[in-house]
């Protein structure tokens, strides 16, 4: 049930730019099905995917990049890393 003069406001999510630091193409806001195969959430794509093959995750509830682009020779050095 609604009260009389108290809406609830819709969280806004900021808008990011996120660009390629290999191609430097632009980066689109897509479901992780397109590289997976299955979904488990946004993920921000490299345009010139899959030739390009950089994308990074994107943190749950919103559109903020989890950290920096990453291609499939450096997702590999952080897996080793981690």
């Amino acid at each position: 049930m609604r009260r009389k003069g108290k809406s609830k406001k819709r969280k806004k999510h900021k808008t990011f730019k996120v660009m390629c630091s290999y191609c430097e193409a632009q980066a689109l806001l897509v479901d992780s099905a397109v590289v997976y195969g299955r979904s488990y959430g946004s993920i921000y794509l490299c345009v010139n995917w899959p030739k390009c093959d950089a994308y990074v995750g994107v943190h749950d509830g919103g559109n903020q990049p989890k950290g920096t682009m990453a291609n499939a020779e450096l997702r590999t050095w952080r897996k080793k890393a981690s």
